[in-house]
C-alpha cells in the first residue's frame, strides 16, 4: 500500500520502501545466512519490482526500509500487514536486518510506536518458525506473550515448519515502550562511540 507512514529513533529510521528499493531488497534476501527461514525470491530486480507494484495496491499492508540515519542507507525491512482497522489488529513480519547490523532492536522499537502511538491499533502478533529461535527469544525478550504453537504453519520450499505466534498488546507496550526506548537509545550511544574510534 502506499503511504506516508515513518519514524526515526536514535540511530535508524523507518521509511516507505519504494520501486527504487527492489536491488535492495534482492540482495538482503537472496544473501548468505539470512534467508533460511524466509519465503525464497527469485535473484531477479525485475520481479521483485513488479512484487512491489503489487504491493501498492494491496491495502492494510505498511512495508517499510529501515535505513540508518548517520548515512541514509538501507540495513533492512519490515512490514505491518493484515491490517484490521475494526478489530484494532495487524501482524507484523518481512522483518530481516543485515548481518553485522545494530537496526533490530530499534526498527523493532519504532514499528510498535507506528502501530500502536500512529495507528492506534490494539494488538499486534508475529507468527515465526519455531525453529528460528534467536527470533522466537527476540520477541519473548522484548515484552510478548506466546499465544500459541500453529502446526505445520510455514511451507518454505519443499519444507514445511511449525510457527509461534506471539504477541503484544497496547496496554503492554506502554508498560515497556520507556525501557526499549531507553534501551535503544543507549545501544545508539554506544554505536556512535564505536563508530566515532574507528
Amino acid at each position: 500500500m502506499r503511504h506516508d507512514l515513518s519514524a526515526t529513533g536514535s540511530a535508524f529510521g523507518l521509511r516507505p520502501i519504494t520501486l527504487a528499493d527492489a536491488r535492495f531488497v534482492v540482495e538482503l534476501r537472496t544473501g548468505s545466512g539470512r534467508s533460511e527461514f524466509l519465503h525464497s525470491i527469485a535473484a531477479d530486480i525485475p520481479r521483485q519490482e513488479a512484487y512491489l507494484a503489487r504491493y501498492f495496491d494491496r491495502p492494510g499492508d505498511y512495508y517499510f526500509v529501515i535505513y540508518r540515519l548517520a548515512t541514509g542507507q538501507p540495513e533492512g525491512t519490515v512490514g505491518l500487514y493484515d491490517v484490521d482497522r475494526d478489530a484494532g489488529t495487524a501482524q507484523w513480519g518481512r522483518w530481516i536486518v543485515q548481518e553485522g547490523s545494530l537496526a533490530a532492536l530499534e526498527s523493532a522499537v519504532l514499528l510498535y510506536e507506528l502501530a500502536f502511538d500512529r495507528l492506534q491499533l490494539r494488538m499486534v502478533y508475529c507468527c515465526t518458525v519455531a525453529a528460528n529461535t534467536p527470533v522466537v527469544s527476540f520477541h519473548r525478550s522484548f515484552g510478548l506473550t506466546t499465544h500459541g504453537l500453529l502446526p505445520r504453519h510455514f511451507r518454505i520450499g519443499d519444507r514445511v515448519y511449525d510457527a509461534v505466534e506471539q504477541r503484544l498488546t497496547r496496554e503492554q507496550w506502554s508498560e515497556i515502550r520507556a525501557g526499549v526506548r531507553a534501551t535503544a537509545a543507549r545501544l545508539a550511544e554506544r554505536m556512535a562511540r564505536l563508530q566515532g574510534s574507528e
